[in-house]
């Protein structure tokens, strides 16, 4: 979580030009100290249950994957893809403290999960 900070607060001090004028392009960083109460919290008092929707799209992703394979003779999704997105999704719903997670928190996983995907090809072809 450290780095994630250190990321913000670089990201705090770079400005975006917008017409003439500069305009900061994020808000004041969350404190290390409360980023971390909030991340205990979350991890100690929310624990967000599937709902059916997200569960069949979670299950319709990694089908979708695994086809995707299928024309190239190889394995495109394995199960441990599967947890990863499960985890990714269950973690986006506890930054809401959300009791559920929700097709938006899976769609975003599958996202993730894509780009993740796409940026270890390029580097595997450079």
């Amino acid at each position: 979580m450290a780095a994630l900070h250190a990321i913000q607060a670089k990201q705090q001090s770079l400005e975006c030009s917008v017409g003439q004028q500069q305009h900061s392009c994020l808000q004041a960083v969350i404190p290390l100290e409360k980023l971390r109460d909030f991340i205990a919290f979350a991890r100690a008092r929310c624990q967000p249950d599937l709902t059916d929707e997200a569960a069949q799209d979670l299950v319709n992703a990694y089908q979708t994957m695994r086809h995707q394979g299928i024309g190239r003779n190889t394995i495109t999704a394995t199960p441990r893809q599967l947890e990863s997105m499960i985890r990714l999704s269950e973690a986006l719903a506890r930054m809401r403290l959300s009791p559920s997670v929700e097709r938006h928190d899976v769609a975003e996983a599958v996202r993730l999960m894509k780009v993740s995907s796409c940026d270890q090809c390029c580097l595997v072809r450079h």
